[in-house]
């Protein structure tokens, strides 16, 4: 399928790791791509991706069989240039290893959700929202004052809902260095009080439901006119 241009496989309780690949491998128009929830995928699926090249959309949530490794196998894809929206969402194996192998790969990525990674306690968050292009046909990216290109500074929107085990000091540091996020999902993030809402910055959309430690005083920080 030569022309094909998008891809939907979500739920396909059937399909493994090897057909994902081999599928994705000879459809080289591919722009978007989801494998979400798919019970018998596993990381071998994700190494036909590592081709496509002109990808904007990868959705990988909620495949429980998807681990660091399999994450990794995405370093140096093709679609580095182009990917928009990356959804891990869910891949309960997936943490801070993951997304240290893949940081620098997709420096333009708009969107990125890592909702229920339990394992991500934040430097992996924190070096994939600053590094820098790694793959070679990438280190002519810069920003237009001259910047080598990075996530940060293209991430307009960021979920993090039940990331439990993030810590409070990377995740200011990444959030911090997004620098045109709008759209910030915190829920569930235990480490998250008063004072990391007060450091938070001009975001349109904060939704931190379920964090226990943040008071009043938190959200009368948050709505200061500082962040209007």
């Amino acid at each position: 399928m030569p022309l094909l241009r998008r891809l939907d496989f979500a739920f396909c309780r059937q399909l493994h790791g090897l057909s994902a690949s081999w599928i994705a491998a000879g459809c080289a128009r591919l722009s978007a791509v989801s494998v979400r929830a798919c019970p018998k995928l596993d990381n071998r699926g994700l190494a036909g991706f590592q081709g496509c090249r002109t990808l904007t959309q990868l959705d990988l949530a909620l495949n429980p069989h998807f681990t660091d490794a399999g994450v990794a196998s995405l370093r140096g894809c093709a679609s580095g240039s182009t990917l928009h929206r990356l959804d891990l969402a869910g891949c309960r194996r997936v943490g801070d290893g993951g997304l240290s192998a893949v940081a620098g790969t997709f420096p333009n990525v708009r969107q990125l959700n890592l909702d229920g990674l339990v394992l991500l306690h934040g430097p992996g968050l924190e070096e994939f929202v600053l590094a820098p292009p790694t793959n070679p046909h990438l280190q002519h990216m810069m920003l237009p004052d001259g910047r080598p290109a990075f996530s940060g500074a293209s991430l307009r929107k960021l979920s993090l809902a039940g990331c439990a085990s993030l810590k409070r000091a990377p995740l200011l540091e990444s959030v911090l260095a997004c620098e045109v996020l709008r759209e910030l999902n915190l829920s569930g993030v235990v480490c998250v009080d008063d004072g990391v809402l007060a450091d938070i910055g001009s975001v349109v959309v904060l939704v931190c439901c379920i964090c226990t430690d943040a008071c009043t005083c938190g959200r009368r920080l948050v709505e200061s006119p500082r962040n209007e």
